[in-house]
């Protein structure tokens, strides 16, 4: 009876055990399946009250979240996706109102200029620019906007334009151009924003410059010498904050071998693992310690520099740096005494080469009223040739010869226009009555008061002008 007691005891308890374990090991073979990520397998239902039957609808709830959850997921990477897009996109417009291509004026020689920017997130901030307004003047600036992210982004890319389309129409006045820029931006400046602004004009020719510093960092100007000196002159507060400020301008001068050294605060507090800064006293001693700097080594170094000095911590401001090498007005590089032009047949063409007859003169140590004479005889008689030389629309070559010696400056105007003798033509009526004078002649009067000698000869299907400028002994300056 014991054996047989103890036989049916057995069988019981295999019969609960697996009533208990059958269940558990299905629900084992399911969560094995929620962890590959198979989230659809089929639960056996359970009608049990014990804590298997618990268990089970545990699981049931537990796939209904998962799912739930891994949609939700999916949805926010998809967002998060889209988001990353558009800011790499922004980054890349953002980049591209920057200028980064260098050298940036490979036919200028009387500067050099480099900038490099680096914002601390997908989009900053921080703003550099620099164009020509005219000839001989380049707009230079360098920004901070209050903040970062997105709405600093568009706030830099809105003074950017603005400051350029200021700058065209306000023409050279740097304080004016600020005025403009500031007026606008408070006027469209919902979220409260401003921008610390660094804005300078310099002339390539002289090294003059004029300035407003809207509450920027002051500039660092590295000296040909090696000698490091801050630009610290009076402040404005920045831009966007009130309205019809007066911005008052400074002027300084660049000598030649100079550099003028611009950077936002992403420089100057950087932090490294310490919570120290990088500080104003390093940008100082690092642009000091430079042999022979150009603005790409002197920027090279300062950013190797911060970034080897905050190395192990995340970026905590945008960093923004610009810098120009003044050289001078470089002479034209000629044979001692002779040189020749070939000027296209459009007036564009003929004014942008009297800034080069004007170095002529110079090299040839000219005084400026024969400079002044030159450029008049020869816009006089080029002139003619490109208004009525020609009865067609093609492109014409106009050959200009000088040739200095002591003793004259010798021209030679040769064109394949139309046959015309200027010499022959009856000069202008300058005695009379205004009102009684015939219209025309004033221009051949003027070159054959301003000549020695005066030629004309067709040759050749060309006209060949010939003009003699004498000196006396006050016409030349001396070396």
């Amino acid at each position: 009876m014991a054996v047989i007691g103890l036989a049916l005891l057995l069988i019981l308890i295999i019969i609960i055990s697996n009533r208990v374990t059958r269940p558990l090991h299905a629900l084992a073979l399911i969560a094995e399946g929620f962890g590959t990520g198979n989230l659809d397998i089929e639960i056996p239902p359970s009608h049990s009250a014990d804590e298997v039957g618990s268990l089970n609808k545990s699981f049931f709830r537990m796939q209904t979240a998962l799912k739930i959850y891994i949609e939700n997921l999916k949805l926010t990477t998809s967002a998060k996706e889209k988001i990353e897009s558009e800011l790499k996109i922004a980054r890349e417009i953002q980049m591209g109102m920057i200028p980064g291509k260098f050298p940036a004026f490979p036919g200028r020689k009387e500067f050099d200029i480099y900038g490099f920017i680096e914002p601390a997130k997908e989009v900053g901030g921080d703003l550099y620019d620099f164009f020509f307004i005219d000839d001989e003047r380049l707009c230079f600036a360098i920004g901070d906007v209050s903040g970062k992210g997105t709405p600093a982004a568009l706030f830099m890319a809105v003074t950017t334009t603005i400051m350029r389309a200021e700058a065209q129409i306000a023409g050279l006045n740097v304080s004016r151009i600020i005025e403009l820029m500031n007026n606008y931006l408070c006027n469209n400046n919902d979220g409260n924003l401003f921008v610390t602004l660094f804005l300078g004009i310099l002339n390539v020719s002289t090294g003059e410059m004029e300035y407003v510093n809207a509450g920027h960092n002051n500039p660092f100007v590295i000296k040909s010498n090696g000698a490091v000196s801050e630009l610290n002159t009076s402040h404005c507060i920045p831009l966007g904050i009130n309205l019809n400020l007066r911005h008052t301008p400074n002027t300084f001068k660049l000598e030649m071998g100079d550099t003028i050294f611009l950077y936002t605060d992403g420089v100057s507090e950087a932090f490294n693992i310490h919570d120290q800064q990088y500080t104003i006293k390093k940008i100082s001693e690092l642009l000091g310690n430079q042999a022979n700097p150009t603005p790409i080594k002197l920027i090279r170094q300062i950013v190797d520099d911060v970034k080897a000095f905050s190395q192990g911590t995340e970026q905590s401001d945008d960093i923004s740096v610009l810098a120009i090498q003044y050289y001078g007005k470089q002479l034209l590089k000629t044979s001692p005494q002779n040189y020749q032009l070939v000027i296209k047949n459009s007036i564009a063409n003929l004014s942008s080469k009297s800034g080069t007859i004007t170095q002529l003169c110079n090299n040839w140590k000219l005084t400026t009223e024969i400079c002044t004479r030159v450029n008049l005889v020869i816009e006089e008689l080029i002139s003619n040739t490109i208004f009525y030389g020609y009865g067609d629309t093609l492109e014409h070559d106009i050959i200009l010869n000088l040739k200095c010696d002591e003793n004259a400056l010798s021209i030679e105007i040769i064109d394949d226009g139309k046959e015309f003798n200027p010499v022959e033509q009856v000069s202008a009526d300058t005695n009379s009555d205004i009102n009684e004078r015939e219209i025309g002649g004033l221009g051949i009067h003027l070159v054959k008061n301003l000549t020695d000698i005066f030629t004309y000869q067709r040759i050749d299907a060309k006209n060949i002008i010939k003009i003699e400028i004498h000196f006396n002994k006050n016409n030349h300056e001396n070396n």
